[in-house]
């Protein structure tokens, strides 16, 4: 199991009930995801091997990458359920979907013209759609093959995290409403 928050990113062994490492990682919170084996992809910039306890920069060139400065600073990161890509969301309201193996930036979208502070993204399980949800109390559905953005639900509030069902077309999204009270709703999407 994987955790980045604040500068620390901790890597903990839930069979042995062990740290396997814990390292100094930067100063804002990292979103991460599992690849294959024992690989951390961390915020579609570097990957971390946690059996060596290596650091992989996918471009250690110029960092920050110069092609990512202008998309703002990444909130969350989520693998593709065919393993090939990533999607992540980012401060200021941009979708960038990667290569997995090499961190190449495949395309980015500007998810509405508002720049809504984006907090979740996860992919539907046919690896062709992504919905994410916004603190504009919107969730938004992203097809990845034609780059095309629809508002698919609203509500008045903030929207904070976003499941998808693994089998069906069914959309879990949460958040707090305007009048501080929590938001649980399913909607079911066209796939």
């Amino acid at each position: 199991m994987g955790l980045g928050l604040s500068t620390r990113l901790t890597i903990w062994d839930v069979v042995n009930q062990i740290v396997i490492v814990d390292v100094i990682s930067g100063s804002v919170p990292i979103p991460q995801v599992w690849a294959a084996g024992d690989t951390l992809i961390l915020d579609s910039e570097s990957s971390f091997n946690a059996s060596t306890g290596e650091f992989l920069l996918f471009n250690d060139v110029d960092l920050p990458r110069s092609d990512k400065i202008g998309i703002g600073i990444p909130i969350a990161i989520a693998k593709s359920p065919n393993s090939q890509l990533l999607a992540e969301v980012t401060l200021g309201g941009y979708v960038s979907i990667s290569d997995i193996d090499t961190g190449n930036e495949i395309d980015v979208y500007l998810i509405d013209d508002d720049r809504p502070y984006l907090h979740d993204v996860l992919w539907n399980p046919n690896s062709k759609q992504i919905a994410v949800v916004a603190d504009n109390g919107k969730v938004y559905l992203v097809n990845v093959d034609d780059g095309s953005t629809q508002i698919i639900n609203r509500v008045d509030g903030r929207l904070f995290s976003v499941d998808w069902h693994p089998t069906e077309n069914l959309i879990l999204y949460t958040g707090v409403s305007n009048n501080e009270e929590p938001i649980i709703n399913i909607i079911s999407v066209d796939l």
